[in-house]
């Protein structure tokens, strides 16, 4: 069915506060205000995380906290994050750094203790399920307007609108989320779709938004519907 506007909006809320509390938990285990035994047996279990996100209510920052009695849907959608894109590492070691990353030669650069929180890395597999993942809601996009619609139609779309069937697809996969429901780091190549830019790197400041996902779809409506 076509993506509703409340729900959607709802499930980017909790994916924005989602975001916030990940960052500080990663935080909190580097600081030792967070066991990394705690953190990574509650941040993997939805039930074990709406337990621990209940008893920490007042510790969690304000920008990662929801309504008490969203907790168990927030806690699912929390528990997604390390499926999809990122890994608590109990001991990271060091990584070698450099100021502005402009050289990494001994004189230019020295180790620094690694983060716990860590990016997952993309497989050729996470990427072709990805594209999967945008062919079939360009397909379930035709079905639920009555289009007709074949695969390889569906492909050329994909292919010729790469960044609003990557939205598309991602705001399905972001109301899965509310469900417990993780993808995997495919959700991960779908967001470095239209949130990063095609030199390989994030979009400054970006910040997704219901309004970007129903322009998409209205977009590829159009589309599907020519």
């Amino acid at each position: 069915m076509l993506l509703d506007q409340q729900q959607l909006d709802f499930s980017v809320e909790m994916q924005a506060k989602s975001y916030s509390l990940l960052k500080w938990v990663g935080k909190s285990v580097s600081s030792g205000l967070l066991s990394f035994q705690t953190a990574h047996q509650y941040s993997t279990l939805p039930l074990a995380a709406a337990d621990w996100i209940d008893k920490h209510y007042l510790n969690i920052p304000e920008a990662a906290r929801v309504d008490p009695a969203d907790i168990p849907v927030f806690a699912n959608f929390f528990s997604t994050y390390l499926e999809n894109s990122f890994d608590l590492i109990a001991n990271p070691g060091k990584i070698k750094f450099s100021p502005d990353a402009h050289c990494f030669c001994p004189m230019c650069s020295w180790m620094i203790d690694a983060p716990n929180l860590k990016t997952k890395s993309l497989s050729t597999a996470d990427k072709k399920r990805a594209l999967r993942m945008q062919i079939h809601s360009v397909l379930q996009l035709g079905i639920d307007t009555g289009a007709k619609l074949d695969e390889s139609r569906a492909e050329a779309i994909v292919s010729d609108y790469g960044e609003a069937t990557a939205l598309l697809a991602y705001g399905h996969d972001l109301i899965q989320r509310l469900d417990a429901i993780a993808n995997g780091p495919a959700v991960l190549a779908l967001w470095r779709r239209f949130a990063w830019k095609s030199s390989g790197s994030p979009k400054p400041n970006f910040r997704l938004s219901t309004k970007m996902i129903l322009n998409a779809e209205s977009e590829l409506r159009a589309l599907v519907a020519a």
